[in-house]
């Protein structure tokens, strides 16, 4: 009978190297809809208004507790002599006791200015850069 030919050795798998890859990111999609105004409330003694918005927002680029001109984020009569301060990521508080403002008043976040908090470390981080920034949304003042 034929001789079997010489046989060939099975290669043996050898370990690769692969380069770490980033952490998945998820794209910003209809789950993550720019923040709304839903509510702006005098308070009790009427020197202060707060602006609540749907959504933690990225707070304009500014911080928690940290003063700022009204106007540039809110427009309402007297919004330019009014100081605002981020009460937390959803909530403005703005000291209007030298603005024009009363109860039935509009007030209207600014277009442009605003976007959805971005959640740094979250098991699935957003891709938080494509967050769109927030319409112009008004709501009139209770």
């Amino acid at each position: 009978g034929p001789t079997p030919g010489p046989s060939t050795p099975t290669p043996t798998a050898r370990p690769q190297s692969v380069a770490p890859t980033a952490a998945p990111t998820v794209g910003c999609d209809a789950d993550d809809p720019p923040p709304r105004v839903v509510e702006v409330v005098f308070d009790d003694s009427g020197a202060t208004v707060d602006v609540a918005w749907d959504a933690e927002t990225d707070l304009g680029g500014g911080g928690v507790g940290i003063a700022f001109a009204c106007g540039s984020i809110l427009d309402f009569p007297g919004a330019t002599d009014a100081t605002c301060y981020w009460s937390d990521e959803r909530t403005v508080r703005a000291d209007v006791a030298s603005a024009a403002i009363v109860p039935g008043d509009n007030a209207t976040a600014l277009g442009g200015v605003l976007r959805r908090a971005c959640v740094v470390g979250a098991p699935a981080p957003r891709a938080c850069a494509c967050h769109p920034y927030a319409n112009a949304s008004r709501t009139v003042v209770l």
